[in-house]
């Protein structure tokens, strides 16, 4: 089932109802209804509500900071993020055991930090193109399953 809120917004639906895919790129998200952080205002979305959800594509928003409240979707496979203004890969993208795709291209993150990324074991594709990336952290080098990585000449 699927249904279509405005022209920017997507929500997906199994058969069963249990909500997999909502998509509000592009749009001016700012803050989700239970996050202090004041990185997402304008939307507001109780993650709480969905765990079951698999794709987040929160790119080509102003998105400075991701709240803590994301380790609330556990099956999440796929997290868009690039063409935001990320400066820093937050530790909660370390919490999210199924994640499969992270894209963060086009942002301004310029230091990787190595514990985040280690606690990403199931992560296939990585996109960091876009970033003022210098180098990458050795535990990058440790992911099994990662195929794909693009990070514009950063060295590992």
């Amino acid at each position: 089932m699927r249904t279509a809120i405005g022209s920017a917004m997507r929500i997906d639906r199994k058969g069963d109802g249990c909500l997999q895919h909502f998509d509000v790129q592009p749009n001016v998200i700012l803050q989700t209804s239970s996050s202090s952080s004041p990185a997402f205002k304008a939307v507001h979305v109780p993650l709480h509500l969905i765990p079951w959800i698999l794709l987040v594509p929160f790119h080509s928003n102003s998105i400075t900071e991701l709240p803590d409240e994301l380790e609330q979707l556990p099956y999440l496979r796929t997290l868009r993020l690039k063409y935001n203004q990320l400066r820093r890969l937050p530790p909660v993208v370390g919490r999210l055991p199924q994640l499969m795709v992270l894209e963060l291209a086009g942002n301004q993150i310029t230091r990787l930090e190595g514990s985040v990324v280690a606690g990403l074991s199931l992560l296939k594709e990585l996109d960091l193109s876009g970033n003022g990336l210098a180098e990458l952290p050795a535990s990058i080098g440790t992911l099994p399953k990662l195929e794909v990585r693009a990070a514009d000449g950063a060295v590992l």
